[in-house]
């Protein structure tokens, strides 16, 4: 333990320590100022306590006077020689800052026979006065009290070794001087406490898309728990709030605002302190209208039937159903099928007059918050049989050759049996045995 420099002012009071550490007895200390032996006078007191295995020295200056500024150190000196501490400057400040106090760890639990440290930090200027109280008295006989630097702030820290239950209370450590007042405070709990419980009024919630919702655990602990919350396993980055809601029990909330869908899971709360770690869970279900189907298609199976599938999207916490309507491009007139189980995917539609032309279709997820509907998807339908009749293969092929030749053959055979009819009635008619008509010309004049 080192002096720390010291500003201060006209009229205050400074305390600087040095701390020995080790079992040895025979050593000497003794303090100096500005390189010289310190002189006797009224404003110095010295004083030494023990703590553990350190025997702390302080010189104590009241009533600051100008001749008091100035460098000071300590001087340990045993048979094997000396060790001297670094200087320590006390100085008049030139301006005065109010003080300010941190308590890092306003609530403290400790295991009987345990040690424990109470930590204030504080800044100001000029250095102040630090007292410890406990339930309203000043600390006096109990732990080790000392003071340091931190970067630019001090720290007060009360010891306490081997703490009992009767220690248990709360304590308040108060700076004090010429810039103000300021303290922390500080409660101590010492007990074979409980590992925190964690309790919820419900283990299921559920709550319409787009409300706000709380989710609320108790927990009952001594002091209040550090808490965590998850969902589905995984950490979230919102603390929640916690706060006493009654003599050992706080309350610990979390909000959810316009829930959406994926905020369905079960929802934990880890609560920990000294003594251990609880939890609970609760199973938060979002309902409302199902999401809509994605990846609608259409396949024509047959002259006068469809297949129609689709993607199914969340069924919105609620049985639902699922419905294809249909209309030919341009019209406004939409055709429903019946109701379609939710556990389907697909369905069939028939059309007795065929399915020729450009039709729309979609498809709606129903339940009883309300409909999602598909984005229309339109396909131009051919309005034939796309089944195994509309299948050619090689022997159909050679089958339409073969009757192409035949009917070709009789075709010209039949030409022939024309032409020689014809010929056959020309020869009959230039045959000389039949008798030529008489021809007679007469003349008018």
């Amino acid at each position: 333990m080192q002096p720390q420099d010291v500003p201060t002012v006209i009229g205050g009071s400074v305390a600087l320590s040095c701390g020995v550490v080790g079992s040895a007895t025979s050593f000497a200390v003794k303090w100096t100022h500005n390189g010289s032996d310190l002189r006797e006078d009224n404003s110095f007191s010295l004083t030494n306590t023990t703590w553990r295995n350190v025997k702390i020295f302080e010189l104590k200056i009241d009533g600051i006077r100008r001749r008091h500024t100035g460098k000071y150190c300590c001087i340990v000196t045993n048979a094997k020689g000396s060790v001297t501490s670094r200087k320590s400057r006390v100085y008049f400040s030139s301006s005065v800052i109010p003080y300010k106090v941190e308590v890092p760890r306003p609530a403290v639990v400790a295991a009987v026979g345990s040690d424990v440290e109470l930590k204030c930090f504080f800044s100001g200027s000029p250095i102040p006065q630090v007292i410890w109280y406990k339930d309203g008295n000043k600390v006096t006989d109990l732990g080790f009290q000392f003071v340091r630097g931190v970067g630019s702030r001090f720290e007060a820290i009360l010891e306490l070794s081997n703490v009992t239950s009767s220690v248990s209370g709360h304590f308040v450590c108060v700076v004090s001087g010429v810039a103000g007042t300021a303290e922390g405070n500080i409660t101590l709990f010492v007990g074979d406490g409980r590992v925190p419980e964690v309790k919820s009024l419900l283990l299921y919630r559920d709550i319409r898309k787009g409300s706000n919702i709380t989710l609320q655990f108790f927990v009952m602990s001594e002091t209040e728990p550090d808490v965590t919350w998850y969902k589905d396993g995984k950490q979230l980055k919102d603390p929640g709030t916690i706060k006493l809601h009654a003599n050992g029990t706080y309350k610990a909330e979390f909000l959810i605002t316009l829930v959406q869908y994926s905020q369905n899971g079960v929802y934990a709360l880890m609560a920990q302190n000294q003594f251990g770690t609880g939890s609970a869970n609760i199973t938060l279900a979002v309902k409302g209208a199902p999401e809509a189907p994605s990846n609608v298609t259409v396949k024509q199976t047959s002259f006068q039937t469809i297949l129609v599938s689709w993607l199914p999207g969340y069924d919105g916490g609620a049985d639902s159903t699922f419905i294809v309507r249909y209309k030919i491009s341009g019209s406004d007139v939409w055709t429903s099928s019946d109701k379609i189980s939710g556990n389907l995917t697909s369905a069939m539609l028939n059309k007795e007059e065929g399915w020729n032309g450009v039709f729309v279709f979609s498809v709606l997820a129903v339940n009883q918050f309300g409909s999602g509907e598909s984005s229309e998807v339109s396909v131009n339908l051919k309005g034939e049989d796309s089944g195994p009749q509309a299948r050619k293969d090689e022997g159909s092929s050679t089958g339409a050759i073969l009757g192409g030749v035949i009917g070709g053959v009789c075709a010209v055979l039949l030409v022939i049996v024309v032409v020689l009819i014809i010929r056959r009635k020309n020869k009959k008619k230039k045959d000389p045995s039949q008798p030529l008509p008489a021809v007679h010309y007469s003349v008018v004049v």
